[in-house]
């Protein structure tokens, strides 16, 4: 292979006079080198074909089609009255792992019918529209609540490419993965504007009309559904009261239902996704959601002054994943604060706030 360069690229001993056509014009190829792909064999990465039904034999054939029973792949009549859809396999070996990470994302909705609570009769209900993400490298999970689909609500948008900070993709080169809904494709391409990447964001869809293909997601949409349903369950015995849909503090409980999940949930790998993203175990300590407290008033223009308290009460909404901050409400508004101390048990419910 060596000599063949050498020759191609005009090497001679010394001594020997040069090709004809080398040295003459430099920019014109030679003929050597304008052929020297030719004799090159071209390599492909093997396919998987569809499988092939195969062919009965006749009397196979009369047989079956006395009864059609069970499925036969060849028999048109079972293929078109019978055929299942394609399985959604788990994919393994070389078609598992990915060198780009993937961003899925999908919306689900959460409901309440009008009523004192369950076996109730009531009207339509309320709902809420709940967008939910996971990512494929630490398989974190996020949530929002939103007022409507697409990438209309700038908040999202920027939280979104927040929380993808968080991750660590900042300046990763990511491929968006959902189905076709134009609503889903507009959110990713306005997080795609105001991403800090120099790589850019690719989008990857589902097939139309088939769920299944898109797994990852909803799974994490049940885990997010079932988390918030616990929440609610856990504030409605602590509280002796029912929880309503469009209560101010349900967007807050959506989004730390995917962030305990994120935080807590060990991976079959044996740890968390906050591991996974941060290298090391949490060490911020946790409230029960929704539990009232005392906080330390952060510096604000509602800071108090030095003759007046330096702490407060609020409700204990979760933590921020980025700055490990507690997050607290209070009726002048929510506050990132960095100490909080817990009331005596029996002081730890609050239903008027």
């Amino acid at each position: 292979d060596r000599e063949e360069e050498g020759e191609a690229s005009g090497a001679t001993g010394e001594g020997e006079e040069a090709p004809a056509g080398i040295g003459e014009d430099l920019e014109a190829p030679t003929a050597d080198v304008a052929g020297g792909d030719a004799d090159v064999e071209e390599e492909a990465e093997a396919q998987r074909a569809l499988r092939d039904p195969g062919m009965p034999s006749k009397e196979e054939r009369a047989e079956h089609e006395l009864s059609h029973l069970p499925f036969r792949p060849w028999c048109e009549a079972c293929v078109r009255g019978r055929a299942k859809d394609k399985m959604s396999l788990k994919l393994s070996g070389d078609y598992a792992r990915s060198t780009v990470p993937r961003i899925r994302m999908d919306y689900c909705y959460l409901t309440e019918r009008n009523g004192s609570g369950a076996g109730d009769d009531g009207d339509e209900g309320e709902s809420a529209t709940v967008l939910v993400m996971q990512e494929s490298v630490c398989r974190s999970v996020w949530a929002y609540s939103v007022e409507k689909k697409g990438g209309t609500e700038d908040w999202v948008v920027n939280q979104i490419a927040e929380d993808l900070d968080t991750v660590g993709f900042r300046g990763d080169r990511i491929i968006w993965k959902s189905n076709q809904e134009a609503s889903l494709v507009d959110i990713a391409r306005s997080v795609a504007k105001v991403r800090v990447s120099q790589h850019g964001s690719a989008l990857e869809n589902s097939v139309v009309g088939d769920s299944d293909s898109n797994g990852t997601i909803e799974r994490a949409i049940q885990d997010v559904e079932q988390q918030v349903r616990v929440m609610r369950a856990a504030l409605d015995i602590r509280l002796n009261r029912r929880m309503k849909l469009k209560e101010t503090i349900v967007p807050w409980m959506i989004r730390r239902a995917a962030c305990f999940i994120t935080r807590c949930r060990i991976r079959p790998c044996g740890k968390t996704s906050y591991q996974l993203m941060k290298g090391r175990k949490s060490n911020a300590k946790m409230a029960e959601f929704g539990e009232a407290l005392h906080f330390r008033i952060p510096t604000t223009p509602l800071m108090p002054g030095t003759f007046e308290d330096l702490w407060s009460e609020g409700i204990w909404l979760g933590f921020d994943m980025r700055t490990g901050e507690h997050m607290v409400g209070t009726a002048v508004g929510v506050f990132g604060v960095a100490t909080v101390k817990r009331k005596p048990v029996d002081a730890r419910r609050s239903a008027d706030k």
